[in-house]
């Protein structure tokens, strides 16, 4: 889509009813999803996977376990913390457990490849999913995500979100193999380069062409996810409005924000929230990524960037911004990129901490007072309200 084209609302090709179908037909090598079933054989009754969507699949004893390697972690950012659920043990090396005592729940998933893994990698990856870079018998390596408290629709709609970044942003995204309600198959991509100071210039210029796609109004055309609550994405014409009651305000209702924001921080929020169309000019409505930080980018098979795990939606360029700058900032070659492509409005950089409030009080209502996200939401207070 050319840079600055107005588009629809896009239509839900990945939800709907009976998502532990394959939604998304990607041509992968040897079209690995008819290959897979082939050799595996008749599919199990579908009332049989209903009934265990939500029930934990115990180990199964007497079955040899896949080699597991240690996990690898994604940095939360420059704070000395991680943006993932603590690690659980994990097995060395090529060890593998015979007497059936490891655990590998994608054994009992709703997925044509289950007989084809022969090495597991778990990988960190946020509060909901265990996530695992399987490589398969014929050397292919595909990446798992599954999880038996994930919202049903879950999977889907991080389906759509990565084929609307494809489609209508531009972005490069991994290929979608397989989805349902309980899991998310896809393309295995690399680590982006700690310090590329070219791979993170394209990046830049990658979601400045992504910012240039425009929409008539805020929100999406449905509620989405992040982390395990709710983002709540109702149709807004005014941008100030919708960060305000959408983006802050709805998780100043979570318990663990009560518990761990005092009334006078609360009371700063809102005053915030009553004052934005004075802190923050605004813009228009244009395509969001909507979890935009370091972690999500990786790098594809030819060293291009790619981008993983949105929460897409129409909302301010800066908002988006804002994610990148304050997490985990990458090196000053994205912002000079971006830049490049579509110019920044003046003060920018001092609008970054007031935009990030919404990760910050996301974070709280998910984990409670972890690391510094309520010093640094008081220090928001401080200074804007």
């Amino acid at each position: 889509m050319a840079a600055g084209a107005d588009v629809q609302d896009p239509v839900d090709a990945a939800g709907g009813q009976g998502a532990h179908v394959v939604r998304e037909a990607v041509a992968v090598p040897g079209d690995l999803r008819a290959e897979f079933a082939h050799r595996r054989g008749p599919a199990r009754p579908r009332q049989d996977r209903r009934d265990r969507a939500l029930t934990a699949a115990p180990c199964r004893a007497g079955r040899p376990a896949v080699p597991l390697v240690p996990a690898v972690p994604l940095a939360f950012g420059g704070r000395g913390v991680e943006r993932c659920r603590p690690e659980v043990g994990w097995e060395e090396p090529g060890v593998t457990d015979r007497d059936g005592g490891g655990c590998e729940p994608w054994r009992d998933l709703p997925s044509a490849i289950v007989g084809e893994v022969v090495a597991d990698e778990p990988l960190s990856g946020g509060a909901v999913n265990d996530v695992r870079r399987l490589t398969l018998a014929d050397g292919t390596r595909v990446v798992l995500k599954s999880s038996e408290q994930a919202p049903p629709d879950l999977y889907a709609q991080e389906a759509e979100g990565l084929r609307v970044l494809r489609e209508q942003g531009g972005l490069r995204t991994p290929r979608v193999i397989e989805v349902s309600a309980r899991h998310l198959l896809l393309e295995a991509l690399e680590p982006a380069p700690a310090d590329g100071d070219a791979f993170w210039a394209e990046a830049g210029r990658a979601v400045a062409r992504l910012h240039a796609v425009r929409g008539d109004r805020f929100g999406w055309h449905a509620e989405g996810w992040l982390g395990l609550l709710p983002q709540t994405n109702a149709w807004t014409d005014d941008g100030h409005a919708f960060f305000a009651e959408h983006r802050v305000l709805r998780y100043l209702r979570e318990p663990k924000v009560r518990a761990a924001l005092d009334p006078a921080d609360l009371a700063g929020l809102e005053r915030i929230c009553d004052r934005l169309p004075r802190l923050v000019p605004g813009g228009p409505a244009v395509l969001n990524h909507g979890d935009l930080y370091q972690g999500n980018v990786v790098a594809a098979s030819d060293g291009a960037p790619a981008f993983i795990d949105p929460a897409v939606c129409w909302m301010w360029a800066e908002s988006e911004l804002s994610m990148m700058y304050c997490t985990g900032r990458p090196p000053e070659s994205f912002f000079a990129a971006y830049h490049e492509v579509l110019p920044l409005s003046d003060g920018w950089q001092e609008r970054m901490p007031l935009l990030h409030l919404r990760e910050l009080i996301s974070t709280i209502a998910h984990f409670g007072a972890w690391g510094d996200c309520v010093p640094q939401v008081r220090d928001v207070i401080r200074r804007f309200g």
